[in-house]
């Protein structure tokens, strides 16, 4: 069983006398029985692509003629770390069959092989587009894990975005930050994005976050797939673009968390990773790739975003699905705006030009529209008075329900019992409320957060005059209190109705 990014198993095989032409003739036809196909075809080897199977999701099978040997490589195409086996059983296959044909070659045969290798040649000189031959060949240098952190030609903003990001994590963990889980204030110091900062300004924040991560897991995963996203998307779209793209939908992403998210603290490259899958995704449902290649990669990125985008429908709070929603988005956007460029004009400086006057004035936009949106909201001074405050409304949130537990009168109750709980827990609790929002306005809010908390304590108030009627009327033994209490619990749901229109607009907001 293979193991890689991704995996892969190569071996070499003697010629045993044929010339590369004559190998490729029988390889392409021996690919070709199999249900493979082949989609690169050149005059020192050839690229095909198995089948998908429940195993895999095919696997790219690359021949390439070196003097009397051939070197075969069959690499899986999709996400997975592992390959089960498939990779080896593709070359057992290849090979066994490979043998039994040399075995039972005849002078016909061999007169058959040599016109089809002529069909070959005369078909690869009459193509010329860059888009037909092989792909490139880059990845077969890479021998090693350590490798893949290295940058080289034809692979260079890639392992530098993920050094960037395991250099920042290893410094977090330097200054005290927990290895598997980090810490929420480290990450808030070193430029988590949080939306109480950025309304207040802080709008590099949205950058940061992209090289902060939650823990060495969360490191771990998004470092896979940015390097397996990056060995096939960057060879295409160079380093200008490639990198565009990655700060283009990573800064989308941000917003997209910003706005969408209503959690304290977001941190991760997994938005600007979704960036480039969105561009990869937008090669792949255009003709920059061969229809085979297109039909293995779609499957397995399209499964891969289905797989992550479905935890919208889960409980899990941990995942950013705005943050990934939106770099998907905007990768999609980008790599469609690419396609001309890579198919007409490969190298074109002037066109990096105008993409980078492009992407400033989508910074500008961004920063923009987040001044324009925030210049008349009332925010929180930092994350941390908002943390304060959340801390308070828990504290609140309890001594109602405690309060509340005394409005009801069980079975097991007696008359003097119901009306101490009225007393000693209900008002006392409400009291409390009371004396818990006074102490926050003795601190610098919101203008929305005091009118909310003024609502908070008209309902508390009103809730002590209902619990005093109810201990009259029980005292009194009397229906005479009915009228008003029924007007009071009129008042309360209005007010609760009120209340819960405020901590919606709050939590949007917030």
């Amino acid at each position: 069983m293979a193991i890689g990014v991704p995996p892969r198993k190569g071996i070499s095989l003697n010629l045993s006398g044929l010339d590369a032409d004559q190998f490729v003739a029988i390889g392409v036809k021996l690919c070709e029985s199999f249900g493979w196909k082949c989609s690169y075809i050149y005059k020192d080897g050839f690229v095909a692509y198995t089948t998908f199977s429940l195993r895999s999701f095919g696997e790219e099978m690359r021949f390439s003629v070196e003097d009397d040997d051939v070197f075969i490589e069959s690499k899986s195409t999709g996400l997975q770390l592992f390959d089960l086996g498939k990779n080896k059983s593709n070359l057992e296959k290849f090979i066994s069959h490979y043998k039994n044909f040399q075995t039972i070659i005849t002078a016909k045969t061999q007169e058959n092989i040599n016109q089809f290798a002529k069909k070959i040649i005369l078909d690869l000189e009459e193509e010329d587009s860059i888009f037909l031959q092989p792909p490139s060949n880059f990845r077969n240098s890479i021998e090693d894990f350590v490798s893949l952190f290295v940058p080289t030609k034809g692979y260079t903003v890639i392992p530098i975005l993920a050094d960037l990001n395991i250099i920042v994590f290893i410094l977090l963990t330097i200054t005290g930050s927990d290895l598997i889980l980090s810490n929420v204030q480290t990450l808030y110091d070193w430029g988590a994005n949080t939306k109480i900062e950025v309304n207040n300004g802080q709008y590099w924040r949205l950058i940061t976050s992209l090289f902060l991560h939650a823990g060495i897991v969360h490191l771990f995963f998004n470092m896979w797939v940015l390097i397996y996203i990056g060995l096939l998307l960057e060879p295409y779209l160079r380093k200008t673009k490639t990198l565009m793209l990655y700060l283009i939908s990573g800064i989308s992403a941000s917003l997209s968390s910003h706005l969408f998210r209503h959690v304290p603290i977001s941190v991760g490259a997994s938005g600007a990773i979704f960036g480039l899958i969105g561009g990869f995704l937008a090669l792949l449902v255009s003709d920059v790739f061969d229809k085979n290649v297109r039909r293995s990669y779609l499957i397995a990125i399209s499964i891969f975003v289905v797989y992550n985008l479905l935890s919208v429908f889960s409980n899990n709070t941990t995942v950013d699905n705005a943050a990934h929603i939106g770099g998907l988005i905007s990768g999609f956007i980008v790599g469609y705006l690419y396609i001309p460029t890579i198919k007409f004009n490969y190298n074109s400086k002037k066109w990096n030009i105008v993409y980078s006057i492009l992407a400033i004035l989508f910074f500008g936009s961004v920063i923009s529209f987040l001044y324009i949106k925030n210049k008349n909201v009332d925010n929180f001074s930092s994350t941390e008075a908002l943390m304060q405050y959340s801390l308070k409304m828990r504290e609140l949130n309890t001594t109602s329900n405690m309060a509340m537990n005394a409005y009801e009168w069980t079975d097991d109750l007696t008359e003097e019992d119901y009306k101490k709980n009225l007393k000693d827990i209900g008002i006392y609790f409400w009291n409390e409320d009371l004396r818990l929002i006074q102490e926050l306005k003795e601190t610098k809010l919101p203008v929305y957060i005091q009118n909310y908390n003024d609502q908070l304590k008209f309902y508390f108030q009103t809730r002590i005059k209902q619990f005093d009627l109810i201990y009259q009327s029980v005292q009194d033994d009397s229906d005479e209190y009915d009228d008003k209490l029924d007007a009071i619990d009129s008042t309360i749901q209005i007010k609760l109705r009120l209340i819960d229109k405020m901590e919606q607009h709050i939590s949007q907001t917030y």
